[in-house]
């Protein structure tokens, strides 16, 4: 397999092209079940279908909100395009180690363009990204050595102010932020969101999870849902269409968690539809 058929596997996975699930896929006028399939296999021109997957492992009971992806905390967004620092937690990830060696970086520069690039790792030395990125989209893993994954945590922090902007924890070979900016020139529909929520120990947690939107040119984040979930194992719920009105491109999407319990596992998967106008 070449190169350009990697990166559109990778491609694929990051997408997942999955809206036809049971979980996700909603029959209705004018997204019915053919038109989310055409969606998916790139039959409409124009318009993407996208499954964007995310991951928070340990949303904690500190009293303020979470992103739900693997970096914990807020993510920091970004008022200039910085290069990135990428490095990984193991000396293995790197040209002729026994984990990732390339990695497939993809983001929205200054313009709110999409840009993207390949590099080769050097375990936890520093490398940086030949692009300036304003807005992270996710970094994939594109070859490995004998592990067939990456085995270090691989990280993006911003060049000058050290922000993490993406994480991509160790054996998963894909980066899994919730956040997502529209493309500039773009319209988004958030179509459903997959929430799913696993205690740990003896917990009952009740969590949190609100999506929240900011509009291209705005400083004010808008409450687009707000989903608690009560549970003594594991839970779920599924927030259905419209999630949200019509997100014109540059508006930046973010789900965030609060939990009434330390260490709390939560995933969730949110259904795109991304016209281009």
């Amino acid at each position: 397999m070449n190169k350009k058929n990697i990166l559109l596997t990778i491609l694929t996975l990051f997408l997942l092209a999955g809206c036809t699930s049971t979980n996700l896929a909603i029959a209705e006028a004018p997204f019915t079940t053919d038109y989310l399939n055409d969606c998916s296999f790139d039959l409409i021109v124009g318009t993407d279908c996208l499954v964007l997957s995310a991951h928070n492992p340990d949303l904690d009971n500190s009293g303020s909100q979470e992103d739900i992806w693997e970096g914990g905390d807020l993510m920091v967004y970004q008022t200039v395009a910085q290069k990135y620092n990428i490095s990984s937690t193991s000396a293995n990830d790197a040209a002729g180690g026994t984990g990732v060696t390339l990695i497939f970086v993809r983001g929205l520069d200054e313009n709110f363009v999409t840009v993207e690039e390949v590099l080769t790792m050097n375990g936890s030395n520093t490398i940086q990204t030949v692009n300036s990125y304003l807005r992270p989209v996710f970094i994939a893993g594109i070859n490995a050595g004998s592990s067939q994954t990456n085995e270090g945590i691989i990280t993006a922090t911003t060049e000058t102010t050290g922000d993490l902007q993406i994480q991509m924890d160790e054996g998963e070979g894909l980066s899994k932020n919730s956040q997502f900016t529209v493309p500039i020139n773009h319209t988004m529909l958030v179509k459903s969101i997959l929430i799913s929520v696993t205690k740990v120990g003896g917990q009952s947690p009740i969590v949190q999870i609100k999506g929240m939107v900011r509009l291209f040119q705005s400083n004010v984040w808008i409450e687009t849902f707000d989903v608690k979930v009560d549970t003594s194992v594991s839970d779920g719920r599924t927030v259905e269409l419209p999630v949200s009105n019509m997100i014109s491109g540059g508006s930046d999407f973010r789900i965030e968690g609060t939990s009434t319990h330390d260490n709390v596992d939560v995933t969730t998967r949110s259904a795109l539809i991304i016209k281009q106008n």
